[in-house]
């Protein structure tokens, strides 16, 4: 064995269910985020107009709030995702955004969450 050679391969089932779950929640709480917006852009526009109470307004305030905070917390789920594929590649997270980077067309949020899943479908297993 020389320096370098890869000594073992991890399975990639439990990181492709990790990234699948964490892609699912991200494209959930996006949403969620994107109609809170929107219902605290209306709630705003009627609460100036005297149609609506403030608690009503501070409602869609918190709602909107909990929505940004899936978002992160998602977010976070594919950033947890990214370091488990670095350490089974046996390399650091640096590295790899660095290497993403260097390949992407789009912005390097959107080029890492397609490489966490294009890496999630390399590494897949059949299931027998």
């Amino acid at each position: 064995m020389a320096k370098g050679d890869r000594v073992a391969r991890l399975d990639p089932a439990p990181f492709r269910a990790e990234v699948d779950g964490a892609r699912a929640s991200l494209s959930r709480a996006q949403a969620r985020l994107k109609n809170a917006k929107i219902e605290l852009e209306r709630s705003q526009t009627l609460f100036k107009q005297g149609h609506i109470a403030k608690a009503r307004l501070d409602q869609d305030v918190a709602d909107a709030e909990v929505a940004a905070a899936e978002v992160s917390s998602a977010k976070a789920a594919l950033a947890r995702a990214l370091v488990e594929i670095a350490q089974a590649r046996g390399t650091s997270v640096n590295q790899m955004v660095t290497e993403i980077d260097q390949r992407r067309d789009g912005n390097l949020s959107s080029a890492i969450r397609v490489f966490v899943l294009s890496n999630a479908k390399e590494t897949a297993r059949p299931i027998a």
